[in-house]
């Protein structure tokens, strides 16, 4: 199962969407060892409800240059590798 909408696990909240997963599809060439190519995609089994509060992240056009920008990222994992401390 996976949250959409979540940004506060310790309050209440009526944004979060909980959808079932139906396929993971890891990549082919995934090395947990050197956590190359660690990426995956995920197939639910319902559609996200997009909205004002759940919206998708968009990748930036090929041309687009965002040096000396800010920018926000979302996801989980550890902050550095080897580490146990999950972001």
């Amino acid at each position: 199962m996976i949250v959409v909408g979540e940004h506060d696990k310790s309050a209440e909240s009526n944004i979060r969407q909980y959808h079932d997963v139906e396929n993971v599809f890891v990549h082919e060439a995934y090395n947990n060892q050197w956590l190359k190519n660690d990426v995956s995609l995920i197939k639910l089994k319902t559609i996200i409800d997009v909205n004002v509060n759940v919206t998708p992240v968009c990748a930036p056009k090929p041309l687009d240059l965002y040096a000396n920008e800010k920018g926000q990222c979302s996801g989980w994992g550890t902050l550095t590798q080897g580490s146990l401390h999950v972001a």
